[in-house]
């Protein structure tokens, strides 16, 4: 089964990516899916991290610099978009990116569930995403 898409994405590089009003059809239900760029070495560093203390089968992970099949990749979104940004398809089927990506697996993960109750603080995500977005500017420079 692919991705059923039912309204479309906003711009990848929107202050947070997220769908509640029409969210994807995910066709892993209970399982977040997550989307990250395998090519970049800080990245993959941090996914090993990631698979290694999340929760056993609570993710479903992507490496979309290898995704060459098109039903890897939800519909209205394209390779590069996933390429350049961080995105997490909660098993809800709200699509999430960036600093609240990394917070979807953090609630998951042993030793990063502190952080996730810190992203859950008045203001905390919108530094964090600010962070991100500088992180994403200096890996596009390199």
């Amino acid at each position: 089964m692919g991705w059923q898409r039912c309204a479309p994405v906003t711009d990848p590089f929107s202050p947070l990516i997220r769908n509640e009003d029409m969210p994807y059809e995910n066709p892993m239900s209970g399982v977040n899916t997550v989307f990250y760029d395998g090519s970049c070495p800080v990245c993959s560093r941090e996914i090993a991290m990631y698979r290694y203390r999340s929760e056993k089968g609570a993710f479903r992970w992507i490496d979309v610099s290898q995704a060459d099949s098109e039903h890897l990749i939800p519909a209205g979104l394209t390779k590069s978009e996933l390429l350049n940004r961080f995105h997490v398809l909660k098993a809800s089927g709200i699509m999430v990116s960036g600093a609240e990506a990394f917070a979807t697996i953090w609630q998951r993960s042993r030793g990063f569930r502190w952080l996730a109750a810190i992203a859950r603080t008045p203001g905390a995500l919108w530094l964090m995403e600010r962070t991100y977005r500088v992180f994403l500017l200096i890996r596009r420079t390199r």
